[in-house]
């Protein structure tokens, strides 16, 4: 079974736990949420603990988040943490073969 939960659980755990964070905080959180779930993406591929399916499910949220995350790209941050709280969301529903 893949580790995503506890990494992508105390990522929305810290985004909620932080009512007097600014929005931009709140997007720093929840993408290093995002960069903890790569690394163990990346380690479940490289042991072929990922199906075809859940490959494609990673690399969608990655072209949707890498620009927010990575770049720093959006017109609006409010629509920029919504995107990365589905990328989350969509990572943790994630698990073995």
């Amino acid at each position: 079974m893949l580790k995503w939960k506890p990494i992508v659980l105390a990522g929305l755990l810290a985004l909620g736990g932080c009512p007097s964070a600014g929005i931009e905080d709140k997007i720093v959180v929840a993408c290093q949420g995002y960069a903890g779930a790569l690394v163990t993406a990346a380690d479940a591929r490289a042991a072929g603990d990922l199906s075809e399916k859940q490959v494609a499910t990673v690399e969608a949220v990655r072209a949707a988040l890498n620009p927010i995350c990575l770049e720093g790209q959006w017109a609006d941050a409010a629509t920029a943490l919504a995107a990365v709280e589905r990328g989350l969301a969509n990572l943790r529903t994630l698990g073995g073969k």
